[in-house]
């Protein structure tokens, strides 16, 4: 087993799934657990490896996240649970998905048992302080965004898990697609954060190490599997590229976030950085030149040959979706999330004019 000390205690090993679930609620001597899974994406023995490491004396309960479930309808359900007796944790597991719900639920748990306290009480207490514990366990898709949050500056929604427990053994028979997406959204975090003009050697450092990772797992052929020693690193890198968020989001990051806020459904957004990220790296010089050579020395690409061209032909192999109207989105809707996006990722003028140009041409 492998204990990080960060922002939150990360577990990361093969097959430690159990061991570390039950470690940490003994630990923290937990009673209620409300477990949360995306119905569509968890595998049946995920979810018993994930009950197996619940200890005895845990009582437990179970919200599956359906269809179409807004993060709202799965924090209404986390609310009944919490009426009937306060939760001390919510685990999350196996998407990205079921993490933003579970994020979402501990939220709204907060907020509800801070609205119960007298006017006075809650002028001297914070809802931080009534957020359950959150413990998330990511599957191939990894973390959601926003990953990671700056310790001091972090609310009750963008707060890190207090546990991460990453078992690269889940990965195990994933499809293709799915690991294709994660490979490009992992890439695509790595990249963004040295575009981004904070200083934060830290974040820098893990990126690093997350582009090294995903080097390390090409090619992804169809036919080839997920090798345990590829889910290592696909995981590693998934992991690196959520920490070095705390640079914050990268510009395709915010696009995905607006468009997900806009069009009230998730956003895939592995294809959105395979249609978007070459061409913001070749057109928007997003990374400056001594950036862009440690990137390139990093990922192996050869001298010669130009950022933008080394991902695209990472990238370009991949089954995922080549035009944004693949992607099932009208051009007036992408627009207005580049505008959104805008507003959270300065963007010059000058560099803004030509985003909206790009963006009508990969449409």
């Amino acid at each position: 087993m492998t204990l990080i000390t960060f922002q939150s205690r990360i577990h990361f090993a093969s097959d430690v799934l159990e061991e570390a679930l039950r470690a940490e609620l003994e630990e923290s001597q937990h009673r209620k657990v409300l477990l949360v899974a995306d119905a569509d994406k968890v595998n049946r023995q995920m979810m018993e490896r994930v009950q197996i490491g619940m200890p005895d004396s845990v009582w437990r309960d179970m919200v599956w996240v359906n269809g179409e479930h807004t993060k709202y309808d799965t924090a209404a359900l986390a609310l009944g649970h919490d009426s009937e007796g306060p939760l001390d944790a919510i685990v999350a597991c196996g998407s990205a998905r079921a993490i933003a719900h579970g994020r979402k639920c501990r939220h709204a748990v907060a907020q509800a048992r801070h609205a119960e306290l007298s006017e006075k009480d809650r002028r001297v207490k914070r809802a931080r302080s009534f957020l359950p514990d959150f413990f998330a366990i990511p599957g191939v898709d990894g973390l959601p965004d926003p990953c990671m949050a700056s310790g001091a500056t972090a609310g009750e929604k963008t707060m890190p898990p207090n546990v991460i427990i990453c078992d690269p053994s889940i990965l195990a028979g994933s499809k293709h697609a799915d690991v294709a997406n994660a490979f490009a959204i992992s890439l695509g975090r790595c990249l963004a954060t040295f575009g981004g003009s904070s200083f934060n050697p830290l974040a820098d450092g893990m990126a690093v190490e997350g582009l090294r990772r995903l080097a390390m797992t090409l090619p992804l052929l169809p036919d080839d599997g997920l090798m345990s020693t590829k889910s290592r690193d696909l995981m590693a890198a998934s992991l690196n590229g959520s920490i070095s968020q705390q640079k914050g989001p990268g510009l395709v990051q915010a696009i995905a976030d607006a468009l997900t806020r806009l069009t009230h459904g998730d956003v895939d957004s592995g294809s959105l950085q395979r249609i978007l990220l070459p061409r913001l790296l070749r057109d928007l010089k997003l990374i400056s030149g001594t950036e862009e050579a440690l990137v390139m020395r990093v990922l192996d690409t050869g001298s010669n040959t130009p950022l933008s061209e080394s991902v695209e032909r990472m990238l370009d192999p991949l089954p995922l979706n080549r035009s944004l109207r693949e992607m099932g989105y009208a051009l007036a809707d992408v627009q207005r999330a580049v505008s959104d996006a805008r507003a959270r990722v300065h963007v010059p003028d000058p560099v803004a004019r030509r985003l909206n140009t790009i963006v009508e041409e990969v449409y």
